[in-house]
């Protein structure tokens, strides 16, 4: 079967679980000799990271209903002969939707977590698009299935494919204590590490919390969260007053985007992801592959990846205590850390390798027009 030529489209090339999803996809679908193009509305950092940049057209948005932006959307497919939009997240999604319709191609939307239904309107979107969309992919089955609580799929329209990362991206780096010494960590123990986006789904209020009855036991310990901390200002600003009602400002750091946060990972004695809400983290699958001892909270794909005492502690979301508690147990117990950490590496190794992802989405994507 000829494969469909298809257009990626995401608004940002900012370093999210999306974004990432969206270069790396390109890239091995470009590799394999499919033809992919991705829209944007904007560069970022994470547009470095493509093979080729010549496959990527920006083209600006100036306001939520923009029939300017929809136009050239629809002028960019009839240009290169699209067969095949693949959207991702909410606003993408819908002109998306609106785009492929208008031009006469089929559209696959992936939803990468619940906070892609923040909304009264959001929901009421994807309800008004559910009959008429080819497919509708969740990044892990506990998302499909809350998914399908708030919008009224037929079941043969959504499906599951698991997040996945490059094993072979990921260098080795071994002197350690000259990546401490870049970030002014030499005498800090224990560093107990987060990355993702500085957004209130993410929970790095709680972590901060936590870090306060963390310190009574350990004096030295340094919090370091990665990941971009201009997407939500107001929150940044609330975690900011935190740190300093707390005194915590020799103790937490915000370290900004980093595209390779993955040489940092062996730093961390903890991984913490304190979500409320969470699809299936990359930046999780990372930690586990770098066999980093592990404390997320019990939502969304945490649930499906991490086997509580298995591989990792599950803890509530949006508890403190419960956090600081599951920290703890992993810097006060090595051997426990240890048999932790090394089952999580196999379950990376074995379930969600980058090469299992893709093949299902071209399977996916030649599903669609057999």
């Amino acid at each position: 079967m000829k494969t469909p030529k298809i257009l990626q489209l995401i608004g940002e090339f900012t370093n999210g679980g999306a974004e990432n999803l969206v270069v790396n996809l390109t890239n091995k679908l470009r590799q394999d000799h499919w033809e992919v193009i991705i829209s944007a509305r904007k560069d970022g950092p994470l547009s470095s990271l493509l093979s080729n940049k010549n496959c990527i057209y920006f083209i600006n948005k100036q306001r939520t209903i923009d029939l300017k932006y929809l136009f050239k959307l629809v002028s960019l497919i009839r240009e290169y002969d699209i067969d095949l939009i693949h959207s991702h997240l909410f606003g993408n999604d819908l002109f998306g939707f609106i785009a492929a319709k208008y031009a006469g191609i089929k559209i696959i939307q992936t939803v990468h977590g619940m906070d892609s239904f923040n909304s009264k309107k959001r929901v009421i979107a994807y309800n008004m698009m559910a009959p008429f969309v080819d497919k509708v992919v969740t990044v892990s089955k506990s998302l499909e299935l809350e998914m399908v609580k708030v919008i009224s799929f037929k079941r043969d329209k959504i499906c599951t494919i698991n997040n996945g990362i490059d094993l072979e991206r990921y260098g080795v780096t071994k002197d350690y204590q000259l990546i401490k010494k870049e970030i002014g960590m030499n005498d800090s123990f224990p560093i107990i590490g987060a990355v993702g986006n500085v957004k209130p789904v993410k929970g790095y209020d709680i972590l901060i919390k936590a870090a306060v009855s963390i310190l009574e036991e350990y004096h030295n310990a340094k919090f370091l969260i990665f990941g971009d901390i201009i997407e939500d200002k107001e929150y940044k600003e609330n975690l900011d007053k935190m740190i300093l009602k707390y005194d915590l400002t020799k103790h937490i750091k915000f370290m900004g985007y980093r595209s390779d946060v993955f040489k940092f990972l062996p730093l961390f004695d903890a991984y913490v992801l304190p979500s409320r809400s969470e699809g299936l983290s990359v930046a999780l699958l990372e930690a586990m592959l770098f066999r980093r001892p592990i404390v997320a909270t019990s939502v969304g794909g945490n649930i499906a990846v991490l086997e509580n005492g298995e591989n990792g502690l599950l803890v509530p979301p949006d508890d403190p205590e419960a956090l600081c508690k599951g920290i703890l147990r992993l810097l006060s117990d090595k051997d426990l850390s240890k048999v932790l950490s090394a089952n999580a590496s196999n379950a990376v190794r074995t379930k969600y390798s980058f090469d299992r992802m893709a093949e299902n989405y071209k399977e996916l994507y030649l599903s669609i027009f057999s």
